[in-house]
């Protein structure tokens, strides 16, 4: 076979956090007494029977006992309402492309207005088909690829849009986000745009579901998250019942002060830095790719 010489990759050295620096031994005992009888769940999916599975289980786990008193679980700190938008410019220099991340706090997996957010979501930047995603400016540029998710967590949540550009279209690629941000929170969208939302939605929801693993997953997050068992029935018809004044109000309730947001950059700070202080939508802050100002 012919030799292949393939370009050196050189990884950031990444310095652990000072919090996990001083992270004492007793500090990880107090956290692993969260897995205890009482706070864990556990699910089998497979092809197996529940009497033989339960006598096996038992003849496995009787004799776990709990270690001393439960940890308290105690929820995470509301992140702290910003007065202005930080943009952190994490330079990679030479990038030819640049990757945006912007996020705000969000409902999460235990709020009831989940499904209807996932919907408006989608009208806005999560599918082929939204807003963004069709935007004229990112649509004409092969290379550019947009995304959006909440990621839950049992005490918080984030709503977070990604877009990835061509490092000169970096300045055009956040135009885009303001534009059809303010379009959407200013005007209903039509009808046929949350049909189609919805249509994705419930459509994918079968592709969480394709394996034994996905269905487990599945299971864990219910019992964690305090779901009822009807609650991807449930979900559904939220989801459906989503209206186009629904998608204008959770836009405005999730996106309330788009003057203050979190956006990440990761590109060549030589290049964009300066557009993005022209640009005027926030503080541009230069950091490395360990997050250290520079």
């Amino acid at each position: 076979m012919p030799e292949i010489n393939l370009p050196e990759v050189k990884l950031p050295t990444v310095k652990l956090p000072d919090g996990l620096r001083d992270m004492s031994r007793d500090d990880i005992v107090k956290f692993h007494r969260r897995y205890a009888p009482g706070s864990c769940v556990l699910v089998v999916v497979g092809d197996v029977w529940p009497s033989s599975l339960q006598a096996r289980i038992g003849s496995v786990f009787n004799d776990w006992k709990p270690e001393g008193p439960p940890a308290k679980d105690d929820p995470l700190p509301f992140p702290a309402y910003r007065q202005a938008t930080t943009i952190a410019l994490i330079d990679q220099p030479g990038a030819t492309l640049s990757s945006i991340v912007v996020g705000m706090p969000s409902p999460g997996p235990t709020s009831h207005e989940l499904p209807q957010l996932m919907v408006a979501n989608g009208v806005f930047a999560g599918g082929a088909f939204a807003r963004l995603n069709t935007n004229p400016a990112l649509r004409r540029e092969p290379f550019s690829r947009v995304s959006s998710a909440i990621d839950g967590r049992r005490f918080s949540a984030a709503l977070s849009v990604r877009i990835q550009v061509p490092a000169d279209m970096t300045v055009a690629a956040l135009n885009a986000f303001y534009s059809e941000l303010d379009a959407l929170m200013g005007r209903e969208p039509e009808e046929q745009e949350v049909q189609t939302a919805q249509a994705a939605l419930l459509g994918g929801l079968s592709l969480r579901v394709q394996s034994a693993a996905q269905l487990a997953d599945m299971l864990v997050d219910m019992s964690v998250f305090g779901q009822p068992p009807n609650y991807w029935t449930s979900f559904q018809t939220e989801a459906r019942a989503t209206l186009p004044r629904d998608v204008r109000r959770l836009m405005n309730y999730v996106w309330l002060d788009a003057s203050a947001l979190t956006i990440a950059i990761s590109g060549d700070a030589a290049k964009l830095a300066s557009p993005l202080r022209a640009l005027g939508k926030g503080t541009v802050v230069l950091v490395n790719a360990e997050g250290v100002g520079l």
